[in-house]
């Protein structure tokens, strides 16, 4: 009977973990009087008084490298999964956005779900967070102990990733997803 109440006790806290565990929304919209960056649906919206330089890379590439006044430079790339995820997601039958889930949720029922979150840099140093707009997620990880931090933006039930990758922290990241039009 002891056995049966602490499976039922620990089913329902490994619940309320999962079930907590949910995406924040993205901040209030910010782009007005700035100059708006697009890359294919994506908007990025900077303050030309920070800007520093915009570079397009190649005309097969839709990729734009933002530098403000400080040498901050942030990637701006429509990455297909091939690339971004290495078509993991359907090596595990799932979309995009259910693969970022699993990522975040760190799913038990995904076979090697530890050696997927490493191979994204995920761990207690560098956590994924997710935010949400409607059916488009931002699924970032950001931390100390990496080359670049990354935001990954993903329209449920679509395989189309944008990536944005430089080094921010948690206040320039806000201005960042406060800082995009959404057209995915």
């Amino acid at each position: 009977m002891f056995k049966i109440i602490l499976l039922a006790a620990l089913m329902f806290t490994s619940n309320l973990v999962i079930a907590s565990q949910t995406a924040n929304p993205f901040p209030s919209l910010s782009c007005s009087n700035k100059v708006h960056i697009r890359v294919v649906d994506l908007v990025y919206c900077v303050d030309s008084t920070t800007l520093s330089k915009i570079n397009f890379l190649g005309l097969s590439n839709q990729t734009a490298v933002v530098t403000s006044q400080d040498q901050n430079e942030l990637a701006i790339a429509l990455n297909p999964p091939e690339i971004s995820l290495g078509d993991m997601h359907k090596k595990l039958n799932m979309s995009v956005n259910e693969f970022f889930h699993a990522l975040y949720h760190s799913d038990p029922k995904v076979k090697n779900i530890a050696k997927l979150r490493s191979a994204f840099d995920i761990d207690e140093n560098n956590p994924m967070s997710v935010y949400q707009n409607g059916d488009i997620f931002a699924f970032v990880v950001m931390g100390e102990n990496q080359d670049y931090d990354r935001v990954y933006i993903n329209k449920k039930g679509s395989d189309v990733i944008y990536q944005i990758s430089g080094e921010f922290n948690q206040p320039q990241l806000n201005r960042i997803l406060s800082s995009l039009i959404l057209d995915v």
